[in-house]
């Protein structure tokens, strides 16, 4: 399923790229990272538990940008989102168990951009927001220390999101711009798989990226 979802995402990006365009087409590729607070794993604190979620998740980003009027615009992208979260329980005397759980989605997004400015050097700012299809997985890793074991599980589901953006951009030459966004998100990455009782997960946050956009 997860292979499926990002090959039709890449596939989309290809045809949108090579669509008949009325205005500019921009093939991107972003790399940023950013506060993911996975808020809703604390609950395992509430447990005794000392827990601590990864300060920054990091991800990578390609898209197609379709500038189909002068003031507005289409972004399809295609992302990989990863972050990670511990959490450790201790039985005095007697061992200790250890819970490593890493994250990761694979979101298709489409947004649409609004041109706040564009400067007479084709440096364009630009205000943006989007919705998406997430493809999530969690691996979870406990380690008990005596006798040691090791057990690893891994859970997949698909999901969705929302976001908004800031993005500037700045000409490097005639046809490649540099790019730099900040993002706030909400996305509940396996909404469509929960059951009750599951603890959500989150890709809630925000993040900064810095990338290259190439125009064709």
């Amino acid at each position: 399923m997860r292979l499926g979802s990002i090959a039709v995402g890449v596939a989309v990006l290809v045809l949108f790229a090579r669509s008949p365009r009325a205005g500019e087409v921009l093939i991107g590729a972003q790399v940023g990272a950013g506060h993911m607070p996975l808020s809703d794993w604390e609950e395992y604190s509430d447990f005794g538990a000392g827990y601590e979620a990864d300060p920054l998740g990091q991800y990578w980003e390609v898209s197609a940008t379709w500038r189909f009027a002068p003031r507005h615009a289409a972004r399809l992208s295609v992302e990989r989102i990863t972050t990670s979260a511990v959490a450790t329980y201790e039985i005095p005397s007697l061992f200790t168990i250890t819970v490593d759980w890493e994250f990761k989605t694979w979101p298709i997004c489409l947004n649409y951009e609004f041109t706040l400015r564009r400067s007479d050097s084709d440096a364009y700012t630009l205000l943006g927001a989007g919705g998406g299809f997430y493809t999530s997985e969690v691996q979870g890793t406990e380690v008990i220390s005596d006798p040691l074991v090791y057990v690893v599980g891994t859970r997949s589901g698909d999901g969705y999101g929302f976001h908004g953006y800031l993005r500037q951009t700045a000409p490097i030459s005639e046809q490649l711009s540099l790019s730099g966004m900040v993002r706030g998100r909400w996305a509940d990455g396996m909404a469509f798989d929960d059951e009750e009782g599951d603890i959500p997960v989150e890709f809630s946050g925000f993040d900064m990226a810095i990338g290259l956009e190439w125009k064709i």
